[in-house]
């Protein structure tokens, strides 16, 4: 049996955010919310590339009102990187919106001052608006249903 981490679809998430979370609203609309409140997402996917998990997406379930109805992606942050299908907890960065975040291809390397680019908060994008992000703390709360499913794959 597979055990339940941060890279398991089907698992329920907590996120306990670090710091104001970063918004915009629109193109002309941005700022901080002065709120740590705490969300869960259930993870749909894993975010892979080249076999290397970096992060996880899948819709808000629960939380702040602003977050009803969009996807949260997480992604790793902190170094040493940890392999996200061998924990159930980790430190994130989180991105929430109408999208699922994808890779940056608008950043130099140089811009990521040696990070990968989904450590980097300029790193990845999510299209559409609004959208949430900040760095957080990530556990796993609630273990997968579905035995059957799979963890980590190219994608989204």
């Amino acid at each position: 049996m597979v055990p339940d981490t941060l890279a398991r679809t089907g698992v329920v998430i907590r996120v306990k955010p670090g710091a104001d979370v970063c918004y915009d609203l629109n193109e002309r609309e941005s700022g901080y919310l002065d709120s740590h409140c705490v969300f869960e997402m259930l993870v749909s996917g894993v975010l892979a590339k080249n076999g290397h998990v970096y992060g996880v997406y899948g819709p808000v379930i629960s939380g702040p009102i602003q977050y009803t109805e969009l996807i949260c992606s997480l992604l790793m942050r902190a170094l040493p990187l940890k392999d996200w299908n061998c924990v159930s907890e980790d430190h994130v960065n989180f991105k929430i919106g109408p999208s699922v975040a994808e890779e940056n291809q608008s950043i130099c390397e140089a811009e990521l001052g040696g990070l990968s680019f989904y450590c980097h908060p300029d790193g990845t994008i999510v299209k559409g608006y609004p959208r949430f992000c900040r760095l957080g703390y990530a556990t796993v709360v609630q273990k997968n249903q579905s035995p059957s499913e799979s963890t980590a794959e190219d994608g989204p």
